[in-house]
């Protein structure tokens, strides 16, 4: 004969699902990038680089990073400008040898929620 589980099983099944569904709800807040200069593979110059990443949410600019790669595969921290405007993400490196580059990002929003990426550009050789 087959007996049903006690209903205690079921209390604590129904008891872990709701605990999951108000740890991850379906309608997490989400941040975007909105726009980035340089723009992604852009060809620029050398002088005067900036990077200024506009996102859609208010950031925590102590809490946000970049990192500048360079083709050799060096890198070196930029400081982000914590004197930006609340949803810019600013930094700037000066002059730059010509060459490849990638700027590996991390931005986390005020609230928290935390976004990354990578904006690949190379700098000209002077004419």
């Amino acid at each position: 004969m087959h007996y049903p589980p006690p209903p205690s099983r079921y209390v604590a099944a129904l008891i872990a699902i709701l605990a999951l569904a108000v740890s991850h709800p379906a309608s997490a807040e989400t941040m975007h990038l909105l726009d980035a200069e340089p723009r992604p593979n852009q060809v620029m110059s050398g002088y005067g680089v900036a990077f200024a990443l506009h996102f859609d949410h208010p950031l925590d600019h102590r809490a946000s990073r970049f990192m500048l790669v360079c083709a050799g595969g060096a890198s070196r921290t930029v400081p982000v400008r914590l004197q930006s405007q609340p949803s810019v993400l600013y930094g700037s490196v000066g002059q730059l040898p010509p060459g490849s580059y990638t700027l590996n990002w991390s931005a986390r929003a005020s609230s928290g929620v935390a976004l990354s990426g990578t904006l690949p550009f190379t700098v000209a050789p002077a004419r």
